[in-house]
C-alpha cells in the first residue's frame, strides 16, 4: 500500500457491528478479547497490516479511527510488533489507534496505547498524536487508554459531535459482558493496597513527535516517572530510548503502598535500575544512546522515624528535572552537555560507554510540582532556550498538571521531539 493511498473506512465493510453512541462523560470499557471487526488474516487482506481490528471509533462524519490489538502480532527483530511485511522497525505498543492515512511509512496517522499508562486525548487542541483533524472534531473529543489488565477505556469528552464506538462479538460468539469501569488506574482516585500510604498524584503529559526518538514511562501506583531522548542514526535513537523505557517499566520498584522503605534503600534500588537500563540499551541498541531522567515519588522513612514524601531521582544527559515549590522553580538535574552535544547518557558508541552519575533526593510537600522535560521543550541554543521565568509563567497560568504540560509544549521553540511529564503532589 502506498503512502498516498487511504484505507477504506466504508461503513459497508463493517456490517454486523454493534453501535455504542456514548453520552457526554460516558466511559466505554472494551475487553479486546471480546470484539473482532477483522481478524489478522482479514485485516492483512483488506488493509495490508497484520493485526486484529477490535473496534472502529467515529468522531465525526469525516474523521474515524480503527483500534488495533497488537498483543497477537508477531515481534520483529527490534522487539516491536511488526505490522507490515517490509517493516524494519516495529511498533512498541499493546494497541494502536490509526486513521485512514495509516501506512507502512506514514508519519502522522497513529498513536500507540500501552497497558497501565495514562490515557491521551483526541482532539484539535492536543499535540503530538500524529492525526490531522477536520473542524468538526472537537478541541477535546474523546480520551482513550488501557488499564493494567489491558481493558481499553474510551471516555467521551462532551464534544460537539458524539463519539460512536463500533464493536463486533469475537468470531461471532456471544460477547462477554463489558462493564464501564472508572479511570481509577489512570487518575489515582483509588488504590489496590494501603491507600493511606500512597501519594496522590495529579499527572499531565504532553508530547510532540518529529523524529520519533523521545519516549516516556509512567507507573502511577509506584510514583515512577521517566523521560528518554534517543540518538544514533536511522532508528537507533528510537531503539535506545525504547530499550530504556522498557527497562524502567519492567524493573522491580519498591511500592510504598505495600511498605515504607528507608530513603537510602530507595536510592540503592534506583541506582540498580538505572544500571540495568544502561545495559539494556547497550544490548538492544548497539552504537545508539539515549538520555534518561527518572524519578520516583514515594513516602519514605527518615532516620528519625518520620514518614515523609520524597522525590528520588537519577539523570544522564540533558533531559531536565525541575521542582516548583513555594512559588519558585528550581532545576534539580544538571545538564551533561553543551548545546546539542551531550557528554553522558545511557548506551555505548565507539569507545564511549555511558554511566549514570547524577543521583539525588528532594523532600516534597503537598502542592509541589515535579516536571520532567526533554530538550525539545527547554531548548539548548539561542532563541530556542526556555528560561526559568517562562516555566514559572506556564505554571502560574495553569489550573491543572495537564495545563502545565500543554503550556510548556506550546511555549517550546526548538525543532525536535518534545516530551513533558508533570506531577503535582496532592
Amino acid at each position: 500500500m502506498a503512502d498516498s493511498e487511504d484505507l477504506d473506512f466504508n461503513p459497508n465493510q463493517f456490517s454486523g457491528s454493534v453501535e455504542h453512541n456514548l453520552a457526554p462523560e460516558e466511559i466505554f470499557a472494551l475487553d479486546p478479547n471480546t470484539s473482532e471487526l477483522f481478524s489478522r488474516g482479514e485485516a492483512l487482506k483488506r488493509f495490508g497490516f497484520d493485526a486484529e481490528v477490535v473496534a472502529r471509533i467515529k468522531a465525526s462524519r469525516e474523521k474515524e479511527f480503527l483500534l488495533l490489538n497488537l498483543t497477537k502480532t508477531p515481534i520483529g527483530i527490534d522487539g516491536g510488533h511488526k505490522l507490515f511485511p517490509d517493516d524494519v522497525g516495529g511498533y512498541f505498543a499493546d494497541y494502536l489507534l490509526i486513521d485512514d492515512k495509516f501506512g507502512p511509512r506514514a508519519t502522522r496517522s497513529y498513536k500507540g496505547i500501552r497497558k497501565g499508562e495514562p490515557p491521551f486525548t483526541i482532539g484539535r487542541n492536543y499535540y503530538g498524536d500524529r492525526f490531522v483533524y477536520p473542524d468538526n472534531v472537537s478541541r477535546a473529543h474523546f480520551e482513550i487508554g488501557a488499564d493494567k489488565e489491558g481493558v481499553l477505556q474510551i471516555r467521551n469528552l462532551k464534544p460537539t459531535n458524539s463519539t460512536i464506538v463500533y464493536t463486533k462479538p469475537h468470531h461471532e460468539s456471544a460477547p462477554n459482558k463489558v462493564e464501564n469501569r472508572s479511570y481509577t488506574n489512570f487518575r489515582g482516585n483509588a488504590y489496590e493496597h494501603s491507600e493511606q500510604l500512597r501519594i496522590a498524584l495529579e499527572l499531565g503529559i504532553a508530547t510532540e513527535s518529529l523524529y520519533g526518538e523521545d519516549r516516556h514511562a509512567v507507573i502511577r501506583e509506584k510514583g515512577v516517572l521517566g523521560i528518554f531522548d534517543g540518538a544514533g542514526g536511522v532508528e537507533g535513537g528510537e531503539l535506545a530510548a525504547e530499550a530504556a523505557r522498557r527497562a524502567i517499566l519492567e524493573a522491580g520498584w519498591v511500592d510504598s503502598g505495600h511498605n515504607i522503605a528507608a530513603l537510602e534503600d530507595l536510592q540503592i534500588v534506583l541506582q540498580s535500575i538505572m544500571d540495568q537500563a544502561n545495559e539494556r540499551v547497550i544490548k538492544n541498541a548497539p552504537e545508539a544512546i539515549t538520555t534518561a531522567t527518572v524519578a520516583q515519588i514515594a513516602k519514605v522513612k527518615t532516620p528519625d522515624g518520620s514518614v515523609l514524601p520524597y522525590l528520588i531521582w537519577a539523570s544522564a544527559g540533558d533531559s531536565r528535572l525541575y521542582i516548583h515549590a513555594n512559588g519558585k522553580v528550581r532545576q534539580i538535574s544538571t545538564d551533561e552537555g553543551v548545546a546539542s552535544t551531550i557528554y553522558n547518557c545511557l548506551g555505548q558508541s565507539g569507545n564511549f560507554r555511558g554511566r549514570v552519575k547524577q543521583f539525588g533526593a528532594e523532600k516534597l510537600s503537598t502542592g509541589d510540582t515535579v516536571i520532567l522535560v526533554t530538550d525539545g521543550i527547554t531548548g539548548d541554543v539561542g532563541a530556542d532556550i526556555m528560561e526559568t521565568d517562562e516555566i514559572l509563567d506556564s505554571i502560574n497560568r495553569s489550573n491543572s498538571a495537564q495545563d502545565i504540560a500543554n503550556n510548556l509544549l506550546e511555549a517550546s521553540r526548538k525543532r525536535d521531539d518534545k516530551t513533558c511529564i508533570v506531577a503535582r503532589i496532592g
